[in-house]
């Protein structure tokens, strides 16, 4: 009975096909993101009845098939409620309007908005990003911030976004998600006050804009479960978060 047992495993081997005897079988590779630039402009402004204008930030040429995001933070300033700001568009390369990271909260002489555009493959070699807002009726400022982030493997999926606001927060919680695979996760604020802080693991960036903007964006990198942003604004005021996430 004992020289059966090799003698039928052997038979069992030939019978299989000749690669899968030559070739042993590993385990598909994780995905890993790495952050390869963020360049930003907190510098951009409107006056008042302005149709359009271009918020444009200066990159080091893009790489070909690399995830892009562009996200845009604006504080408008007007006595009374002012006029929502609308973002139209972005451009620079062929970007998709992120569904869910708009988001808008209004108070009495301020206003927070924020919002969201990607590539999921990049065309390359672009040299500078713009994003497009109509300012409808009130002046206002805007702080854009690119993530240029690399996949290890493939090409980038867009997993899942969220926003939330706050009327009064110092210590402002983001949006809930839940992520399906090892993600690369953006997060971005329009705060009234200025932003001095945010929670790990939103370290690959953390770009906080301390002038009239008071805008602030993270990136976390490899991110198999979602961890809820927490931005620090100097004292209690209103903000307007999302969370963006690509797998």
């Amino acid at each position: 009975m004992i020289r059966i047992v090799p003698l039928i495993l052997s038979a069992f081997l030939l019978l299989l096909p000749q690669e899968s005897r030559r070739r042993p079988i590993y385990p598909a590779a994780g995905v890993t993101w790495t952050l390869v630039q963020h360049p930003s402009n907190y510098t951009c402004s409107w006056s008042t009845g302005l149709t359009t204008t271009t918020c444009t930030v200066a990159t080091t040429a893009t790489t070909a098939g690399n995830l892009l995001i562009i996200m845009g933070a604006v504080f408008v300033t007007h006595s009374g409620v002012p006029t929502s700001p609308t973002y139209t568009s972005a451009n620079g390369d062929t970007f998709t309007h992120c569904p869910n990271s708009h988001a808008d909260i209004a108070g009495t002489v301020t206003r927070q908005t924020i919002d969201c555009y990607y590539v999921l493959s990049a065309a390359g070699a672009a040299t500078s990003l713009n994003m497009i807002i109509n300012p409808h009726t009130h002046a206002g400022d805007m702080s854009v911030e690119v993530f240029e982030v690399h996949r290890s493997t493939g090409t980038a999926v867009f997993d899942t976004d969220n926003n939330t606001t706050n009327a009064s927060c110092t210590s402002c919680n983001g949006p809930a998600l839940t992520l399906t695979g090892t993600d690369f996760v953006a997060v971005s604020g329009s705060f009234e006050d200025v932003p001095t802080a945010i929670n790990s693991p939103y370290t690959n960036p953390t770009d906080l804009d301390s002038n009239a903007v008071f805008g602030g964006f993270g990136g976390a990198l490899n991110q198999s479960s979602y961890t809820t942003s927490i931005f620090t604004q100097t004292s209690a005021g209103k903000v307007a978060l999302a969370s963006t996430a690509f797998k």
